[in-house]
């Protein structure tokens, strides 16, 4: 079980968001607007830019998990930082940079409690704190593969939420170095656009009822022990399934009725209930289920 730590706010504005003039998406957007962005996202967190900055574009986000954001364009510094921008959005959404110890500098000892302080001041200056979660879901050091090259490293994540409602999948993610205190990685991994209106027409005993139903028919078991359902947004098609298989890399961003239920192989099967039409539109079976 992941310890939470107790988040230290730290005064920095949450309302810095690198707005331009020219319209978000326009014809006009070109690598001189991703240098002002560039520029103030680095004057908001009080990060160094060591320029020139050479600016790459536009180029496909590296995987499904930024899509919605369209073409992202990237400005990498002398240094070799990188900064990935938006075009959609106009914001920073991924910023990576190298560890690096100045000559005769006492290695620090970051604490986990001083790293999220320090994510939270980083992440409160980007202007991303209204949607994600009041307290980070982990704060812990680097592991797998992150650890390989950041052995030295804390991460901190946050969950997305709308609304109060987390996300399944969805975060964003800071890197701390623990022997400088300097953040080394931003990213910011969302996997559609938010839900605009939602209209709550199915009640919990509602979905875990219409849940049971349809785990039994693919858990091949009417003995099931139900579990807390909780509220949860994910990215699904809309249309009813049979599919436990996860999120849908196509599809919308809809509130479901998450409803767990045990069976008696211990086997933990999740129908999701669409909280507005009641129909199942995907699930998850797995031995231990993700913590919202």
């Amino acid at each position: 079980m992941i310890k939470l730590f107790k988040l230290i706010l730290c005064g920095i504005a949450a309302s810095l968001i690198f707005a331009m003039s020219v319209p978000v998406g326009a014809a006009t957007f070109d690598k001189s607007n991703v240098v002002k962005i560039a520029r103030a996202f680095a004057e908001a967190t009080g990060e160094k830019l060591d320029e020139p900055l050479t600016v790459a574009s536009p180029v496909k986000s590296g995987g499904a998990s930024r899509h919605h954001w369209g073409p992202l364009w990237t400005a990498t510094t002398a240094t070799k930082t990188v900064l990935e921008v938006s075009e959609i959005t106009g914001n920073v959404v991924g910023y990576f940079k190298l560890p690096h110890v100045l000559p005769g500098a006492p290695p620090k000892q970051t604490t986990a409690p001083e790293a999220i302080a320090i994510a939270s001041a980083f992440v409160g200056s980007t202007g991303q704190k209204s949607e994600i979660s009041d307290f980070p879901v982990v704060a812990q050091k680097a592991q797998g593969d992150l650890a390989k090259g950041f052995p030295a490293c804390l991460l901190v994540s946050w969950r997305r939420t709308f609304h109060g409602i987390p996300y399944y999948y969805d975060n964003v993610n800071v890197l701390v170095d623990a022997s400088t205190a300097k953040v080394l990685r931003f990213a910011v991994n969302f996997h559609a656009a938010a839900p605009s209106t939602v209209t709550e027409a199915i009640t919990a005993q509602e979905a875990v009822k219409i849940a049971d139903l349809a785990i039994q028919e693919i858990a091949f078991t009417k003995d099931l022990v139900p579990l807390p359902p909780r509220k949860a947004v994910t990215q699904v098609s809309g249309k009813p399934t049979m599919t436990f298989s996860g999120r849908s890399d196509k599809g919308k961003e809809r509130v479901v009725w998450a409803c767990p239920f045990l069976t008696p192989s211990k086997k933990t099967y999740e129908a999701w209930v669409d909280i507005e039409n009641g129909n199942v539109v995907g699930g998850v079976v797995a031995d231990v289920l993700e913590t919202l």
